[in-house]
């Protein structure tokens, strides 16, 4: 499975290698040219500038595969249990601020209809084994 650092290394190789046979080309224009010398070594330099910057790139990503690599998940590493995003666990209650009353519990008199469409009332049903 690839992942972004891995695609832009490859990215960066790719273009390193596109930097150097343009070098290549335009050094062996250089002894050809009728009076485009400077072109020519201008961009060698132009090149040379674009292969350094994704050198440079392919040592950051290959940094950063790196650090993934030290980062995956290790058996022996604490894992934090009860972690939720939807509701606290059922020990938290809240604690009203000075004034603020207290959150109203569910009242018994409330219409059942009511309780079936907001699910004030469990919804769970228990199944039935098909072995006795």
């Amino acid at each position: 499975m690839s992942n972004v650092s891995e695609h832009l290394h490859a990215f960066h190789k790719a273009m390193h290698e596109d930097r150097k046979r343009a070098i290549a080309n335009h050094e062996a224009q250089l002894d050809k040219a009728d009076g485009k010398e400077e072109f020519h070594k201008a961009e060698i330099e132009r090149h040379k500038l674009a292969l350094q910057h994704h050198a440079d790139g392919m040592q950051e990503c290959s940094k950063a595969l790196a650090a993934e690599d030290l980062a995956k998940f290790n058996p022996d590493q604490l894992v934090p249990t009860r972690v939720s995003a939807i509701a606290p666990p059922p020990e938290v209650r809240a604690i009203p601020r000075a004034g603020q009353r207290l959150p109203a519990a569910a009242d018994p008199s409330t219409d059942a209809l009511f309780e079936k469409i907001f699910g004030l009332q469990s919804t769970h049903v228990e199944e039935r084994s098909l072995s006795k």
